[in-house]
């Protein structure tokens, strides 16, 4: 009896989040749906980016609800496939149009053009996860894909009770490969909530991504990546349009290709480490005493192995590190410094904190991996949560609007 009252929640769950939170006007333009957004009355379609500065006809399908939709000077009913022109599309364009449902009841709004992905997210999200649906339309393919997820709020302090625009975490039911990223059921939707120009962390990560060496055990694992892949998105929540996102892989054992633990043993091999707050050890403070049982040491958290799923995790190797660095001799830090760091990748890491002034990521926001424990402690960086770059701090606020008030004080003009 519980297994089957446990299957009817699950499948009630399932219909209930395919239902939209509020009936609106459902069209399809070309092959994908056209969410509509309920505060501005404002269709969103996606198209293929070389439809972009042309006049296009696309199919336009309605749900059967709806008996007429007019753009222009066309006219679609329910009962066909319709075709409306579209001249010059463009972000910028925006076409009028006005929708007819079976009870006579008049939609009106504007159709508007985007060459990104949409991600629709419908359910009732917070701390924890919840059960939720995900469609994905993407231009490039020839219809869209719907999906069961957990999904939840995500992040630090862009997580506190009056931030609006949240990140989300997505936990898919299944391994899916989207938009050529790696095959996974993890993906993380990144608001940018602190970034006016909501890009800075993907596109510091893209140039990451391009100008990083391999980790020293690249030979052993050839598919490993100490960095994300991802891309801009459109996306909507409960019929509510919230902008752009970056819609990116996540810094796990599996991106990095660590050694699993093993089941038979317990022995650890491969080790993951998160720096998530700012603290002594951030700045190599020696490290006294740890407690293989707690998931933080200072400023430091372990991602892997997860206390969740082991009795205990591994801090020797990160002490280690930490502690050699802070107390050996010059000279010794000059001979035998390669045995506890990733040298070359290390070097390409402060170049890039330089070259994108990345004034939160040394230490904290940034991952330490071991790729296996039994065979080389060495540490490899990995960049993560890169959106106080290229002039911006971590709060979102711009370091030259901070230097122009700083020389305009009393303080400054009287020194």
């Amino acid at each position: 009896m519980c297994i089957r009252l446990s299957v009817y929640r699950h499948a009630i769950v399932f219909l209930l989040t395919q239902l939209p939170i509020i009936a609106l006007p459902q069209v399809m333009i070309g092959n994908h749906a056209a969410p509509f957004d309920s505060i501005t009355s404002t269709w969103l379609a996606t198209v293929p980016q070389n439809v972009f500065g042309r006049d296009s006809i696309l199919t336009v399908t309605l749900d059967k609800q709806y008996t007429q939709m007019v753009v222009g000077e066309d006219t679609v009913t329910s009962d066909a496939i319709g075709h409306c022109l579209f001249r010059n599309i463009s972000a910028d364009s925006t076409y009028a149009a006005v929708m007819t449902d079976a009870l006579g009841h008049i939609t009106h709004g504007n159709i508007q053009f985007t060459f990104l992905p949409i991600i629709q997210l419908k359910g009732t999200f917070g701390y924890g996860y919840q059960d939720g649906t995900v469609t994905i339309a993407n231009p490039e393919l020839g219809e869209d894909s719907l999906f069961t997820a957990s999904i939840k709020w995500r992040g630090g302090t862009t997580n506190s009770a009056n931030k609006h625009k949240r990140n989300y975490k997505l936990k898919f039911d299944h391994d899916v490969k989207l938009f050529g990223l790696r095959s996974d059921n993890n993906w993380m939707l990144d608001a940018g909530q602190p970034d006016v120009f909501r890009m800075r962390n993907r596109i510091a990560m893209d140039l990451w991504n391009d100008m990083a060496r391999q980790p020293y055990y690249a030979d052993q694992e050839p598919k490993a990546r100490n960095g994300v892949r991802g891309l801009m998105v459109e996306v909507f929540l409960n019929n509510e349009y919230r902008g752009l996102y970056n819609f990116s892989e996540v810094i796990d054992r599996k991106q990095l290709k660590l050694k699993k633990v093993d089941e038979k043993t317990g022995e650890i091999h491969g080790c993951l480490y998160k720096g998530v707050d700012w603290n002594y050890t951030q700045m190599f403070g020696l490290i006294e005493s740890y407690d293989n049982t707690s998931e933080v040491l200072y400023g430091i958290e372990v991602k892997y192995p997860d206390l969740n799923d082991n009795d205990t995790t591994d801090w020797a190797s990160y002490v280690n590190a930490n502690n050699y660095a802070l107390e050996c001799t010059d000279e010794a830090f000059e001979h035998h410094i390669s045995d506890y760091f990733d040298i070359p990748l290390l070097m390409d890491y402060s170049l890039f904190v330089s070259i994108v002034n990345a004034v939160d990521n040394s230490g904290k926001n940034m991952y330490w991996a071991i790729y296996d424990k039994a065979t080389d402690n060495r540490l490899t960086p990995a960049p993560w949560d890169l959106d106080a770059t290229f002039g911006q701090r971590w709060g979102g606020r711009l370091i030259a609007e901070e230097e122009e008030k700083n020389y305009a004080s009393p303080a400054y003009m009287t020194d």
